[in-house]
């Protein structure tokens, strides 16, 4: 009898010491894991403060502003721009290949999560570039830059599909959403190079002379096919989804 009571109680002092989250009290993939970054589901809460961060960082560092040069002093006054008159320093370039992207993205998050301080962010910087845009041409076609280096040259003296595949999109999606309506004039200007202008193979592949003549690049597959796209459901007209198409098919 005392040699039972003695095992009973070895047994219960055995399973007293199991330590809990072990392998031996639950399966190796619901354990809680000791790791920096928990690889857990993520709630639509987390998801939300993560974009706001993001969001308050890119909004500080991409002022869409004109300063005078010299002085520093803030120029709103689309009249009295001059060669002295440059964008306020930011960590990104409002009018690049990686902004054109950053712009759908942040248009599709304002989408998806309803908060109108993402699509108020890209209003205002197409805002300002479709002021802007047409000021600084004006000055530029009088001669005025004489050493062809200004703000904002890239959607007026447009030389590459980088220059104007990504932004065109962006702008086109913005303009279909009713979000802006001033902007026809530089998407018809991005679209007509991004159509007629790029480098092409003797098939219709987008193509670039860099590094090597004739060279293929898979993300101007990015800048290129979304433009087309979006300007074929901008204006109906068949002829851009046929180009936005080609390239899909040969590659």
């Amino acid at each position: 009898m005392i040699l039972i009571y003695i095992l009973a109680l070895s047994a219960l002092t055995s399973h007293a010491q199991v330590k809990p989250g072990t392998q031996v009290t639950a399966p190796l993939h619901a354990m809680k894991v000791d790791y920096p970054t928990p690889y857990e589901p993520t709630s639509t809460l987390d998801i939300k403060k993560t974009l706001d961060r993001i969001f308050n960082y890119l909004n500080a560092v991409t002022p869409a502003q004109m300063v005078n040069k010299i002085t520093g002093a803030p120029v709103n006054d689309l009249s009295t721009i001059d060669t002295n008159t440059i964008l306020k320093q930011g960590d990104f370039r409002l009018t690049s290949y990686e902004w054109g992207v950053a712009y759908s993205g942040i248009l599709v998050a304002a989408e998806t999560i309803g908060d109108l301080k993402y699509s108020k962010y890209v209003k205002q910087r197409f805002t300002f570039l479709a002021d802007w845009i047409p000021a600084e041409k004006k000055l530029e076609k009088a001669g005025a830059y004489l050493y062809n280096h200004y703000p904002l040259q890239q959607p007026i003296e447009t030389k590459a599909l980088d220059d104007a595949g990504a932004i065109c999109a962006a702008m086109i999606i913005a303009t279909t959403a009713g979000l802006n309506n001033n902007l026809r004039p530089v998407i018809d200007h991005l679209i007509n190079f991004v159509g007629k202008e790029e480098v092409r193979l003797p098939d219709g592949t987008l193509a670039k002379m860099r590094p090597q003549k004739n060279t293929l690049w898979l993300d101007d597959l990015y800048m290129g096919v979304p433009a087309l796209a979006q300007i074929g459901k901008l204006t109906g007209d068949k002829k851009y989804f046929d180009d936005a198409v080609e390239p899909g098919e040969i590659i």
